[in-house]
């Protein structure tokens, strides 16, 4: 089934992004990455409604696909908008150390992140190899796939409601070219 979730995250991302240039152009980044994890937290919740019933699952996951989009997408953009206001606050421009941090953040986060999936499920007592799991790894299952992304979707809308460089930015940019 595995597969299927895959298609049911990736396939409405795909889709989503040729949307996303119009929508970008009339709300701007913040506003739609604030929609985007709002939507991705209405994924989450409808995959609550009954995690073992694989259509609901697929059908929340599907939600969470477009509600993920926005921020993959935008990850580079936000990063680049950076490299221009630092230039603008410091005279400096440094694109190399600051996208070198981010994709070495990147790196280190998703290596971190994989191992705490697996060292969590360990603890829990998953057996891969097992017909059935303790119902205290299925209780981990469910907080790795839904609580926990819910949680951090929450964190992120509040941290995306300090971003205030949407605003500043076309000034930025004009006092640049200056």
């Amino acid at each position: 089934m595995f597969s299927f979730i895959g298609a049911a995250l990736i396939l409405p991302m795909i889709l989503g992004l040729l949307f996303l240039g119009p929508l970008v152009k009339k709300y701007g980044k913040k506003n739609i990455i604030i929609v985007g994890s709002s939507i991705l937290i209405i994924g989450q919740l409808v995959r609550m409604i009954e995690p073992e019933n694989l259509t609901i699952f697929l059908i929340g996951t599907a939600i969470v696909g477009i509600g993920y989009m926005p921020t993959i997408a935008f990850v580079f953009a936000l990063t680049n908008e950076t490299i221009e206001y630092g230039q603008y606050k410091t005279g400096i421009r440094s694109p190399g150390i600051i996208n070198s941090g981010t994709s070495f953040g990147m790196k280190v986060g998703t290596g971190v992140g994989m191992a705490l999936i697996g060292w969590l499920l360990g603890m829990s007592g998953y057996i891969g190899t097992a017909d059935a799991q303790p119902q205290i790894a299925l209780n981990m299952i469910l907080a790795l796939n839904i609580y926990i992304p819910l949680l951090l979707a929450i964190v992120q809308i509040v941290l995306m409601l300090f971003y205030r460089l949407d605003r500043e930015y076309p000034k930025v940019i004009e006092e640049l070219k200056k």
